[in-house]
Parts: structure tokens; sequence; C-alpha cells
């Protein structure tokens, strides 16, 4: 399900979670798991492999 929630390009209430950082592309997501009770967000991060980041952009 997280892929189907890439944004490319900010949106009024949240942010894009497609980068590029040193030529490569980064995907991050956000991990639910436990926020009512901590009301804490885990970020993840994935960096695609160099062949399909090229193909991605």
């Amino acid at each position: 399900p997280e892929l189907l929630s890439i944004r490319y390009c900010n949106i009024s209430n949240a942010y894009r979670n497609i980068f590029i950082k040193d030529r490569l592309v980064i995907i991050a997501s956000q991990y639910y798991k436990g926020f009512y009770t901590r009301n804490n967000i885990k970020i993840i991060y994935r960096y695609l492999p160099p062949v399909l980041g090229e193909i991605i952009i």
C-alpha cells in the first residue's frame, strides 16, 4: 500500500515523499503502528537500485 501513495510534488496538507540524493532515488514512507499509544510516526527510507531510479526519472 505504501507504493500507492507516493507523492512527487507537495500538496496543501502533505509533503512529497520521493527524493533524489547523490544520484539515487529515495522513497520515504511513514509507519503508523503504535501511533495512538506513543504519538510517534516512524519514517522509513527506501533507496531504489540505480537502474530502477533511472527508469523513474
